[in-house]
């Protein structure tokens, strides 16, 4: 798919020439500058050719000065102007990302999550948006056959991922919504390769990470574990945990990449036809890895699954919460909560009495006891608990 160059007249031929000098190496300046001055002429004033040539130059300047700038040019120019080629956004323009057609483009829900997600500097906030993707976001397997079939959007919507391509995609959407340049890049597993050349029978192993852009310099994240990568360089082939590099683009539609399928045949097609570089291991640095408690976590996707009535799931992430951890009181009150809207009334009854053993007094715990109470009946026990819910 080609750049599609602006409408606007002026801008258009901005564009064009912007291309022309910049895009295509093998242009020298005095040639552009010739065009340059022709269009200075027809566009803007009528002036003698000399003057002409003069703004001509001028323009030129300001054409390369419109470029990445001097300190982000050599990052950015191997990674996307490639990209730019081919892709109606900008990779670096959450504006425009937002309107292109693709399978990243910003919903309302991206945006309010984003606008949501605050930090005292840019590494704070996406430490932030990496615990978003963690405590935001149900994991179900059962989606894992849906990966690369959905939206940014769609996945917003559902709360619910499948594997690491999903949190990719719902990272690289979160990251452009609050304005961080961010590429998707597919690799695979170094391992995988050197099995399957010898068993053709081998799984396929890849994953997915992401290129940030933050203050002059590229990052990369692992929204599947969390990571922050400091010291990237977007020309290495070797990625972290023995991962080899594939392919980058704007998004998994953009690499074409439409199932699973497709990316299994991507991943199977570079194992065959390319050879494997020899191992070189990344210069990278952990800037921070997202620490998270395993029993929140599992109680915070119960409760994403419960909002979206997937009450089967929900239960099964409360239990697992509790095995985690059998002294952690809000498992047990959330697990209850949601067995009164089942109308389970014995057995959140018994979540109540095992939350109020371990924390007497909880009023949270009194007041679900006495809606449970109530629903089986027993009027002096609701009204016991109520009166302790309210002191």
């Amino acid at each position: 798919m080609e750049k599609v160059p602006p409408q606007d007249p002026l801008f258009k031929n901005f564009y064009h020439f912007r291309q022309l000098s910049i895009g295509n190496p093998r242009i020298k300046g005095p040639i552009v500058i010739i065009h340059l001055r022709g269009w200075c002429r027809r566009e803007l004033f009528k002036v003698p050719p000399c003057l002409a040539a003069l703004a001509a130059g001028l323009v030129l300047l300001a054409l390369t000065a419109c470029t990445p700038d001097a300190k982000r040019h050599d990052a950015l120019t191997h990674t996307w102007q490639e990209l730019q080629q081919r892709s109606t956004t900008a990779p670096n323009n959450a504006q425009a990302v937002k309107a292109g057609p693709s399978q990243c483009v910003l919903s309302d829900e991206i945006i309010a999550v984003a606008r949501s997600i605050c930090g005292d500097d840019p590494f704070a906030r996406i430490h932030n948006a990496l615990k978003f993707l963690i405590e935001g976001f149900a994991y179900d397997p059962q989606y894992n056959q849906r990966q690369f079939t959905r939206t940014a959007a769609d996945l917003f919507r559902d709360r619910t991922l499948g594997g690491c391509s999903d949190y990719a995609l719902a990272g690289l959407a979160l990251f452009r919504a609050m304005d961080f340049p961010a590429l998707l890049v597919v690799t695979a597993s170094r391992e995988w390769i050197e099995r399957y050349n010898t068993n053709r029978l081998s799984l396929v192993y890849g994953h997915s990470f992401i290129e940030l852009f933050v203050d002059g310099r590229w990052y990369l994240a692992d929204p599947n574990h969390f990571v922050l990568y400091e010291r990237y360089d977007p020309k290495d082939r070797d990625y972290p945990r023995k991962e080899v590099f594939i392919k980058r683009g704007y998004d998994f539609w953009d690499l074409g990449l439409h199932s699973s399928e497709d990316a299994e045949a991507l991943l199977v097609r570079k194992a065959l036809t390319e050879p494997l570089p020899a191992f070189k291991a990344p210069a990278l640095r952990e800037r921070f890895v997202v620490s998270f408690n395993l029993p929140e976590l599992f109680v915070n996707l119960g409760d994403v699954l419960a909002l979206k009535n997937n009450d089967f799931l929900a239960l099964k992430r409360y239990q697992r919460a509790i095995e985690l951890d059998p002294k952690f009181v809000p498992a047990y009150l959330n697990r209850a909560a949601l067995l009164l809207r089942l109308q389970r009334y014995a057995e959140a009854v018994q979540d109540c009495d095992k939350a109020l053993t371990l924390e007497p007094g909880n009023r949270q715990a009194h007041y679900y006891r006495g809606q449970a109470r109530r629903g089986l009946g027993n009027s002096a026990g609701m009204q016991e608990d109520v009166r302790k819910a309210t002191e």
